[in-house]
């Protein structure tokens, strides 16, 4: 009776670790579906369980890049893409998205070589893909790409090459909008309408980019992605500061920091400061402004986000003198 007591403890133990260990599994991408930083924090553990470079391995990693790209951690993602090369033995999603990083990271550090090389990778296997499986996802993260590759062109100050790759890239994106029209996936229509909000911004059209930025919110409520509701919002509160509807731009601001502290999106956060603080600046609110960049006193600021501060810093030092 003992050994079937012992036996029966032992099969009960075991159960109760099999359910906790696939229930772990399951959280862990649902959490990385939602919260980039908890996702972020999960990982190390779920991935030591897994065969290095098997299918599902793979599948971590890419919230692993996808995770640090959209929380702007550039050195440690261009660190984990150098472990990770090269990536031709990967599934092709894999090696889209680690290319597609590869060329943005090379863009973020100025190295354009570099950048065009990968992604031209990336224009390679997307085509490759959506010529067998057209997923529209991919279509969007192809369009993506180019609108980074057309910075390029204001680097040479060629303004007129410049528009033209945008209007391709907004043509394009229009062609999706109209072909998939009846889809009803949060995170496609997400993505869809963000970056044709991003277009419109880069053609000085913001009314069109405001209305697509509100289009990519209501996609973005369907969700569960924390991090990129907040991302949503932010990007509708822009638009209302580029119309320079300041009062609407304020609103969404809190709104969109308020849902960056709950997605623990720190680079968000910090930019919604500065934009309050500007905007405060430009409604001639000095104590506001002091106050509103208060609170990015002792905080890590990312590079760009340093620099825009610096620039505001000294718009109001010449404003007393």
């Amino acid at each position: 009776m003992k050994s079937q007591a012992i036996v029966l403890i032992l099969f009960l133990i075991m159960n109760i670790t099999q359910q906790s260990q696939a229930k772990n599994t399951n959280n862990i991408h649902k959490v990385c579906a939602s919260q980039a930083s908890s996702c972020l924090e999960l990982l190390p553990d779920e991935l030591a369980k897994l065969r290095p470079r098997s299918n599902a391995w793979y599948k971590l990693k890419l919230y692993e890049l996808e995770s640090l790209f959209v929380l702007q951690q550039t050195e440690k993602q261009r660190a984990v893409l150098a472990d990770l090369h090269p990536v031709d033995a990967a599934p092709i999603v894999f090696q889209i998205t680690a290319y597609l990083y590869l060329a943005k990271n090379a863009y973020f550090y100025k190295e354009f070589e570099s950048a065009e090389h990968y992604s031209e990778i990336v224009f390679n296997l997307i085509e490759q893909v959506t010529e067998t499986y057209p997923d529209p996802r991919k279509i969007i993260s192809l369009v993506n790409l180019k609108l980074y590759h057309a910075k390029l062109e204001l680097l040479s100050d060629n303004e007129a090459a410049y528009t033209e790759k945008l209007l391709n890239a907004l043509s394009t994106l229009e062609s999706l909008r109209e072909k998939f029209h009846n889809s009803y996936d949060p995170i496609f229509n997400r993505e869809l309408y963000g970056n044709i909000g991003h277009t419109y911004a880069r053609l000085d059209k913001h009314v069109e980019s405001l209305q697509a930025y509100q289009t990519g919110l209501f996609w973005a409520r369907q969700g569960v992605d924390l991090q990129q509701l907040s991302v949503s919002i932010y990007n509708v509160a822009r638009a209302y500061q580029k119309l320079e509807f300041f009062d609407k731009a304020l609103k969404e601001f809190e709104l969109a920091k308020q849902a960056a502290i709950n997605a623990k999106d720190e680079i968000v956060e910090l930019f919604c400061y500065y934009q309050m603080a500007d905007i405060y600046f430009n409604l001639n609110q000095i104590e506001l402004v002091h106050r509103t960049l208060g609170h990015l006193k002792g905080r890590t600021l990312e590079t760009n986000l340093s620099k825009y501060v610096k620039e505001l810093q000294l718009k109001i030092s010449n404003k007393h003198n």
